[in-house]
């Protein structure tokens, strides 16, 4: 036997939009599962035949020209009918038991969805036009980020809510709707861009075997209007590695009132000659608050930022300062130590000649490996300056004497040899009732020749 609750005769006709749902029941599905489903089909059924007076609408909102871009009309088209529907009425509810189906209608005002369509793309289409308007009320004031955050919102709202359709608006207050809304916002975003001016702080920026940047690492963006240039606060930029490696602490930055931010580099990988850090505008932080369907925020900024075209990018290179490995030691009898005054003032020297200097304390001859090893931490040079003292004890006269000499060498990591050789001739005989007394006088007899030759070094 068939049960008919029967439809009313209203439905489908006249005044109203409806829509035909129609779902099974069985063994994995109950009576009541059925009816929701068939209340679902019938409401995107309704939202299909509502398509015409959509299209009707939005033809007459945005203007003839967008029925032209099809494969965009077609979507906005489809997003569009499936508006939240309100005021939705169900029919009651059709039960054919020997097909195991249930029918359902759903209408809806026609009058009423015609002016909620209406009235939800006048409202958009107000509201690019207030944030092109505000815009321009930020640049007389000389709020740039502002303004831009406005135009970024507009076109935000052109590309989410209209598909980038052409949609025609009155933005000069001229009571004509007579310009095309996109191209608008479009043309002063790229104008107010091309105004931007980048200026780092350091131009010549050094980085060394540590790691560690020698200088600040700030900048400032300026916007140049008629040929003044102009501070651009409150401005969000994100930076990165482009190449070399390193670590940014706070990677994305905001200028202060007077356009400057600085980033905190450290730790970059002393490998690299050089390392180039891009800086581009944060354009995340410009869109503010839109309502994005939900989940699909990233993949709408992601579009948008296509749709945006090129954005500045801005670099800032640091080279690494040329480096060398430093050992001053010497070598008496079977001991070697280090000379920790001498290489301090050879230190000293090899800084004035632009190298950063890293005390290694290598007391024998580099081999290749060796070489290999520090040329991957970052090292150009090693230079080894190796005292030799001899020292014995003269009975005649019950004292000790030494004599030092020393000798100068200059690897060069790159090409994995030794490249220079400075020998510093033997001082005289120095004596003292000590062993040790007489080695140190013989070495600070050598201070001065070593010195004066550590000054002819090729670097």
């Amino acid at each position: 036997m068939i049960y008919l609750f029967l439809v009313f005769t209203l439905f489908g006709k006249g005044d109203y939009y409806t829509g035909e749902g129609i779902a099974h029941y069985g063994d994995k599905k109950t009576i009541d599962e059925a009816i929701e489903d068939a209340k679902k089909n019938a409401r995107e059924d309704l939202a299909k035949n509502i398509k015409v007076v959509v299209k009707s609408t939005v033809i007459r909102t945005i203007g003839e020209d967008a029925e032209m871009v099809s494969d965009k009309f077609k979507k906005f088209i489809q997003e569009k009918s499936k508006v939240v529907l309100q005021g939705v009425e169900y029919s009651d509810t059709l039960i054919d038991t020997e097909k195991k189906a249930v029918t359902i209608t759903a209408r809806i005002l026609k009058r009423v969805y015609d002016k909620k369509v209406e009235e939800d793309l006048k409202e958009k289409k107000s509201r690019i036009i207030q944030y092109y308007r505000e815009s321009e009320e930020d640049l007389k004031k000389g709020f740039y980020t502002l303004a831009l955050k406005s135009l970024y919102r507009a076109r935000g709202y052109i590309w989410i809510f209209f598909k980038d359709l052409p949609i025609n608006g009155d933005l000069n207050g001229d009571g004509k709707e007579d310009e095309e809304l996109k191209a608008a916002v479009q043309g002063k975003i790229d104008r107010l861009i091309g105004e931007l001016t980048f200026e780092p702080v350091n131009k010549k920026l050094l980085f060394t075997s540590t790691g560690n940047v020698t200088g600040n690492v700030g900048f400032h963006i300026y916007w140049k209007e008629k040929g003044v240039y102009n501070a651009v606060g409150n401005f969000p930029v994100y930076a990165s590695f482009v190449k070399g490696k390193g670590e940014i602490v706070m990677p994305e930055v905001t200028t202060d009132n007077t356009g400057y931010a600085e980033l905190d580099v450290e730790n970059i990988d002393p490998s690299y000659s050089n390392v180039v850090i891009k800086i581009k505008p944060l354009i995340e932080k410009f869109f503010g608050i839109i309502p994005f369907s939900e989940g699909k925020k990233d993949e709408a900024i992601t579009q948008l930022k296509k749709e945006l075209g090129v954005l500045p990018e801005w670099n800032i290179n640091i080279t690494k300062k040329k480096s060398l490995a430093l050992s001053v030691y010497a070598v008496s009898g079977k001991k070697r130590f280090i000379l920790s005054n001498i290489r301090n003032e050879v230190e000293e020297i090899i800084r004035g000649k632009g190298y950063d200097v890293v005390d290694k304390n290598i007391m024998s001859t580099p081999d290749i490996e060796k070489m290999k090893a520090l040329k991957e931490q970052g090292f150009d040079y090693i230079c080894i300056i190796k005292v030799s003292v001899h020292s014995e004890y003269i009975s005649d006269f019950e004292m000790y004497m030494a004599r030092a000499s020393g000798i100068i060498k200059l690897y060069s990591t790159v090409e994995k040899t030794e490249v220079q050789s400075i020998p510093i001739g033997t001082t005289k005989k120095k004596f003292a009732v000590d062993r040790s007394t007489a080695v140190w006088n013989a070495i600070g007899a050598l201070r001065s020749a070593l010195i004066r030759k550590v000054k002819l070094l090729n670097l």
